[in-house]
């Protein structure tokens, strides 16, 4: 919206959010969800949906690139 007002773009289009119900549901049945519904952001950095919670698992040293 900011960047329609600023006229750095020329549409922008609101949509209600999907709850994580929703989602569920869509996998529960077996259909899958459109492309892009499921668009998230901010993106999560990967190594902290593929990485251990657990301090006593953790294998290697947290990513310092963000110093």
């Amino acid at each position: 919206l900011a960047k329609v007002i600023k006229s750095e773009a020329q549409l922008a289009i609101i949509t209600q959010e999907i709850s994580i119900e929703n989602v569920k549901a869509v996998c529960a049945s077996g259909y899958t969800m459109p492309q892009k519904s499921t668009y998230f952001y901010p993106k999560v950095i990967c190594g902290f949906l593929f990485s251990s919670i657990k301090e006593d698992e953790f294998q290697t040293p947290p990513y310092s690139g963000f110093e």
